[in-house]
C-alpha cells in the first residue's frame, strides 16, 4: 500500500497445545489461537503494530461458557457467560476494574428473552424487562420495570403495528401508538384522562 500499510497477510504456526493464525489488511492483524481441538480460544486484534482488542474464550467440551473482550486503547471490557445452548446469560461491562453494569438473560425453551435484568453500579436499582409471545413466537408484549415500578409496556398487534404506554412513579402519562413502524398518535395522559392528543401524517 501507498501509505506503507500491509495489504494482507496470512500465516500459521502448529504448536504441541493447538495453533495460530494471523490474518490482516491495510494496518490492522488479528491473532488467532486455537486450542488442541479446533475450538478459538484467543483473538488478538492490532492495529498499527499495537495491540487494541484481546478477545478470550473458555469451553467446556463442545460448549463456550465464557468470553472476555477487552479494548486496551479505552479500558472497557465486555464479559460473557453463555448455558449449554449458546445463549448469553450474563453480560457484564467494565471500565478498567470498575463495573457498570450487568445484565441476566432468562430465556424459554424455544430460546426467546422472557426477562433480562440489568443493573448499574452497587447500589443502583436494577431494570427488569419481561417478554411475551404469542404462540406462533411473535413479541406481543414487553414490560419494563425499575425496583416493582412499572416504566413503560410495549404491546404488540402485528409486528409493525403496536402501542407504548409510559408511566412516572408507577401512573400512566403517555401513550403512543405505531403503525408499520411509524408513529401515528400520541396521548398525554393526567388521572387517566387524555388531556391532549396528537396525530401524526
Amino acid at each position: 500500500a501507498s501509505d506503507g500499510g500491509i495489504t494482507a497477510v496470512v500465516g500459521a504456526a502448529r504448536h504441541g497445545t493447538g495453533s495460530s493464525s494471523w490474518t490482516g489488511e491495510g494496518t490492522t492483524l488479528e491473532l488467532r489461537t486455537l486450542d488442541a481441538e479446533g475450538r478459538l480460544v484467543s483473538l488478538r486484534t492490532y492495529r498499527a503494530g499495537i495491540l487494541s482488542i484481546k478477545e478470550i474464550f473458555l469451553w467446556s467440551d463442545d460448549a463456550l461458557t465464557s468470553s472476555v473482550r477487552a479494548e486496551t486503547e479505552t479500558g472497557l471490557r465486555e464479559e460473557r457467560t453463555y448455558n449449554l445452548s449458546g445463549y448469553v446469560i450474563e453480560y457484564s461491562q467494565y471500565h478498567k476494574e470498575t463495573l457498570l453494569s450487568i445484565e441476566s438473560f432468562t430465556y424459554d425453551g424455544e430460546g426467546r428473552v422472557v426477562l433480562s435484568i440489568r443493573r448499574g453500579r452497587e447500589g443502583s436499582p436494577g431494570i427488569r424487562t419481561s417478554s411475551e409471545y404469542t404462540q406462533d413466537g411473535t413479541l406481543s408484549l414487553v414490560r419494563v420495570e425499575r425496583d416493582g415500578v412499572v416504566l413503560s409496556v410495549t404491546t404488540w398487534e402485528t409486528a409493525g403495528d403496536y402501542v407504548q404506554e409510559f408511566f412516572d412513579d408507577g401512573v400512566l402519562f403517555a401513550r403512543v401508538r405505531y403503525a408499520n413502524g411509524v408513529k401515528v398518535d400520541e396521548e398525554l395522559i393526567r388521572d387517566g384522562q387524555v388531556i391532549r392528543r396528537r396525530s401524526f401524517p
